[in-house]
């Protein structure tokens, strides 16, 4: 079961750094349109701070051995989190792509 743990922390970890690269690219291409917003702002520190806490579980995978009911329910908690992620990045992408046409 921790290699599972450990897929999804991987990929959680994967799609918070795409998601701080898009925010970022967002916020570069809104200020050199002349357009100030600072939702970007929030958008990366919070993809950050999603990169933090899937660092520190992999981290806790591999220090912590629990039991198997318990880890069935951090599967689940990280498929919910990696979906949240993935709408996130889905939203911030096709934001750009608005941005970029205008």
């Amino acid at each position: 079961m921790s290699l599972v743990l450990l897929i999804a922390e991987l990929i959680s970890a994967s799609v918070a750094i795409l998601l701080s690269f898009l925010s970022l690219y967002c916020k570069k291409a809104l200020k050199d349109r002349g357009i100030q917003r600072s939702l970007w702002t929030p958008v990366f520190a919070s993809s950050y701070l999603f990169l933090v806490g899937s660092l520190l579980a992999i981290l806790y995978t591999f220090s912590v051995d629990l039991m198997a009911e318990v880890k069935l329910l951090e599967i689940f908690f990280h498929a919910s989190w990696l979906a949240g992620l993935g709408i996130l990045t889905y939203g911030v992408y096709s934001y750009l792509r608005m941005i970029e046409k205008s």
